[in-house]
């Protein structure tokens, strides 16, 4: 309640003084911070990623609804992968909020065996600073890019990819339309392929949650979650590694992702821990052995399987894997853990407000149906793609 009725009203009134006095602040570490947001739980709080990409110049709106739409199309169609038959959609399935909620890990391309991650969701990507559990990625186009050419996601090449895209007229039409508004690139490409993709699923991280209403006096939640929030903020350590508003791991002044070394378990008898070596394969260091990019709670009641390798089905086992102090807690041998190795002490009532809390934190996102067929192309072999693909 304090920070409901205290904190967050001055924040706005600082905020609208800024804007009315035309303050500009000359920290560079203040870039990402958007002046217009006046409340903490604002999710436009703060700027990370373009998901307009490479048509960032481009504002009228019918124009964005025809790069949406485009980009609703080549989401859903095969045409991207190297066999034409796996499409954005396959593992990130909509009906599921964008993730895989069925499987701990994808399928690899060639079915011969699964991918070692779990599919993040993509609502609510554009909010973090770097992409993928290593933060491999600057860019979400950068990062879509590389799962379409990665042999064991999508398995194309970028050429490929652009030359059967364009033996569509619609497409072909359309990219040739667009590529006249970006004057660095006049001619399609790759570019403009992923950046249409983006910024369609990218509108779906513009929805708030139940909490988010209720820390901005809209409505009200009951007495559990608030106790839950008060937990999260607390005694239960969450707020330390998850901020607001998104709560992932980009904390003030929202420049960059922070990444956390838990002791994430291969599976849930605890004999070992993941193989994945994750941050260290981008950046090789001690601190960054084993380490993964904060993810946001926002939505994990929709989002099971949890952890990096989908080793968790419910978020109370999310819990009490923290509650228990990660790998150190359960005996593990870990010594660069960032996450304490102290038990919380949480209770199970605790534990159940917790993930009410969480819960109230599941945005009420206005979902579309999947197209109804997708654009002919002049090359016959092509025109058997399925809407979403076959896997």
């Amino acid at each position: 309640r304090y920070v409901q009725e205290f904190i967050n009203p001055l924040y706005a009134l600082n905020a609208k003084i800024i804007l009315k006095r035309g303050y500009r602040s000359g920290n560079m570490t203040d870039y990402s911070l958007n002046s217009k947001a006046l409340s903490i739980f604002d999710k436009q709080l703060y700027t990370a990623q373009n998901d307009k990409g490479i048509f960032g110049r481009v504002t009228d709106p019918a124009t964005i609804a025809e790069i949406d739409q485009l980009g609703k199309l080549l989401f859903y169609d095969p045409i991207l992968s190297g066999n034409n038959q796996r499409s954005c959609a396959s593992c990130h399935i909509p009906t599921q909020y964008y993730a895989d909620t069925v499987s701990r890990t994808a399928l690899k391309f060639n079915k011969m065996g699964r991918l070692t991650r779990n599919t993040p969701s993509t609502i609510n990507a554009g909010f973090n600073h770097l992409i993928m559990a290593d933060g491999k990625h600057l860019t979400l186009q950068e990062q879509a890019v590389a799962v379409m050419c990665n042999m064991d996601e999508m398995g194309s090449v970028k050429g490929e990819i652009l030359e059967k895209v364009m033996s569509c007229k619609a497409y072909s039409d359309a990219l040739t339309r667009l590529a006249k508004l970006t004057p660095q690139s006049p001619k399609p490409g790759i570019d403009h392929i992923v950046s249409a993709i983006t910024l369609h699923y990218g509108k779906f991280s513009l929805y708030d949650s139940p909490f988010d209403r209720a820390m901005n006096k809209k409505e009200e939640v009951n007495q559990e979650v608030v106790l839950g929030y008060n937990l999260f903020m607390s005694k239960a350590q969450c707020a330390t590694c998850h901020f607001v508003p998104q709560f992932n791991g980009v904390k003030p002044p929202y420049v960059g992702s922070e990444f956390e070394v838990l002791g994430v378990p291969e599976d849930t008898n605890f004999i070992k821990l993941s193989s994945d070596s994750g941050r260290y394969y981008i950046n090789p260091a001690f601190e960054t052995f084993r380490a993964f990019r904060t993810g946001t709670i926002r939505n994990a009641s929709k989002t099971a399987p949890y952890m990096h390798n989908g080793v968790f089905r419910t978020l109370t086992e999310v819990v009490q894997f923290y509650n228990n102090g990660g790998a150190q807690g359960r005996g593990l041998q870990l010594e660069n853990q960032t996450l304490s190795g102290d038990k919380l002490g949480l209770t199970e009532y605790e534990i159940r407000c917790l993930v009410l809390f969480m819960e109230s934190l599941t945005e009420n996102i206005v979902f579309e149906p999947a197209p109804e067929q997708l654009p002919k192309s002049k090359k016959k072999t092509l025109n058997n793609r399925i809407v979403g693909g076959n896997y």
